[in-house]
């Protein structure tokens, strides 16, 4: 093997012999939705001697190449050098895709300034029509897994069909890759031709974000040698330069306000979502604001709160050359948080017409909505105080009442506080407490009656078992208890009481009943 030519590692875009846009010779989609600039360099040498690797046929190994190319959408154009073959350009045309599967056609070499392909220069120009010459083509190529690709594709100039390099370009020739991922930056590829028997393998590693190194290796030889020869090798480096990073577009700075469109106030914690993913998701800080920076155009966006709000589509455009935009954006109430406001209204009227029973139920049906709200807990808090200066009040004229000895009309004022806060057991004690003092008033009044001596009843029949006693609860016990103490039965209420002490032993409001009864009782004599 002769000497190994010096590779030469520039930077490239969209060409043959390893630029970007090809694996190697066959032609690849290109499919971006930014602007880049492509730049590559191929550096090539002779491995095996043979005919079409002699001086005479040097334009079909060049042994470097640079190039720089422009691509956008499903367009990319290149114009290269390399050495021999004098300037070619490329031209590539996504016409459909759908992402995995993609239809292209465009010009894949064209040398300029003969307007040919490579190799057709050995074919005689009266001997074949010069469309012939043109390397056009057309192509279709998948990606129907992330593993695996491949293309099949039919054209003109290099890719047509003819048996020897001196012979007419006759029928157009076809041409085919296949593409195997074992990992996300290496490819191993193989592609060849019709026409020439022309193979190529190789391996494209891409470590970097915009960066590929190939290495290729040519075998077969071209006709009338057709036995099997690796003869060529190439070694390429392609990177790809966003256009932003060259021209740097201007940019404006964009600030969003999101406030209630009731009060004004900020919305602390909305979220601002492109609709077309033209920006990341942005989250209002404490002012309701958000801060920015977007090129000229028109964002359509859709602003979220939490539960309290309706979402909010809404659009921002950017002009050219401006240098800041505010946006303010008003968000409308939820349904939901309409129907809790009108609650709290609700709960407001009943608070003027001092009905604490009915603004309780109706407050605790709005914060079941939104337990953390504030404008609930502000109300929450008035009505906690109005109902303690109303149970202050009433408390005032009760022990008034009792002061003049007007113990009932101290207990009816009492029972207004149950009336609208039933499980106040301090001011059911209190109640009892003055039934108490309300009966030892009366003993005290009411003469004691003589006790007559004990008759001994007669034998009777063996009674009948008595059924057993329903299990009841210890405060059941007790209320049983108290309605026959206040109704004077003391014998009967002390029983229940002894029941609720056997139950509960610990339990005072028990104890205290149960020495009562047990005093009355001592004062009738029994």
């Amino acid at each position: 093997m002769k000497k190994l030519l010096i590779v030469l590692l520039t930077f490239g875009v969209v060409s043959a012999q390893i630029f970007t846009g090809n694996q190697s010779d066959v032609p690849v989609p290109m499919v971006s939705d930014k602007f880049s600039f492509y730049i590559s360099g191929f550096g090539g040498t002779k491995i095996q001697s043979g005919l079409y690797t002699s001086e005479t046929y040097k334009s079909i190994l060049p042994p470097f190449g640079i190039s720089i190319g422009i691509a956008h959408r499903n367009l990319y154009f290149h114009a290269g050098y390399a050495r021999n073959k004098n300037i070619d350009i490329t031209f590539h045309h996504t016409a459909w895709n759908n992402e995995k599967f993609y239809a292209l056609w465009g010009v894949n070499g064209l040398i300029i300034p003969d307007i040919e392909s490579e190799g057709t220069n050995y074919i005689p120009a009266e001997s074949t029509s010069k469309i012939f010459r043109i390397p056009l083509f057309a192509e279709f190529y998948m990606k129907p897994i992330k593993y695996f690709e491949a293309g099949l594709g039919v054209g003109l100039g290099r890719f047509a069909q003819n048996k020897y390099l001196e012979q007419p370009l006759k029928v157009p020739g076809f041409f085919a890759t296949v593409v195997i991922k074992p990992v996300d930056f290496v490819k191993i590829y193989w592609e060849g031709y019709t026409s020439t028997w022309r193979r190529n393998l190789g391996i494209i590693f891409g470590p970097f974000k915009g960066v590929e190194f190939v290495t290729a290796f040519r075998y077969c030889s071209y006709p009338p040698e057709d036995k099997f020869v690796v003869q060529q090798g190439f070694v390429g480096i392609r990177a790809e330069i966003p256009g932003e990073t060259i021209f740097k577009p201007a940019v404006s700075e964009v600030k969003l306000v999101v406030k209630e469109q009731v009060t004004g106030k900020p919305v602390k914690g909305a979220k601002v979502i492109s609709a077309d993913g033209k920006f990341p998701t942005l989250i209002t800080n404490e002012s309701g604001e958000i801060t920015t920076v977007l090129k000229p155009g028109i964002y359509p966006f859709k602003v979220t709160g939490n539960s309290k709000y309706a979402p909010l589509n809404s659009m921002l455009e950017v002009q050219p050359k401006q240098k800041s935009v505010t946006l303010e954006v008003k968000l409308r109430y939820s349904n939901e948080y309409m129907d809790y406001l009108t609650m709290l209204d609700k709960t407001r009227e009943f608070l003027r017409k001092n009905d604490i029973k009915n603004a309780e139920i109706e407050l605790n049906k709005a914060l079941k909505l939104f337990p953390e709200d504030e404008e609930g807990l502000r109300v929450k808090d008035s009505l906690f105080t109005q109902k303690s200066n109303m149970i202050k009040e009433i408390t005032l004229r009760a022990e008034n009442y009792l002061r003049n000895k007007r113990y009932q009309d101290a207990i009816s004022e009492l029972q207004r506080i149950l009336n609208f806060d039933p499980q106040n057991q301090e001011v059911r004690k209190r109640i009892d407490s003055i039934r108490v003092v309300m009966l030892e008033e009366r003993k005290k009044e009411t003469p004691q009656p003589i006790q007559k001596p004990a008759v001994t009843p007669p034998p009777t029949a063996r009674p009948k078992p008595e059924p057993k006693e329903e299990r009841v609860s210890v405060p059941d016990l007790i209320d049983r208890g108290k309605k026959l103490f206040f109704e004077g039965k003391y014998r009967d209420a002390k029983t229940y009481f002894e029941k609720a002490l056997k139950l509960d032993p610990n339990n005072k409001e028990a104890k205290f009943y149960l020495d009562k009864c047990e005093s009355y009782i001592k004062m009738m004599g029994g």
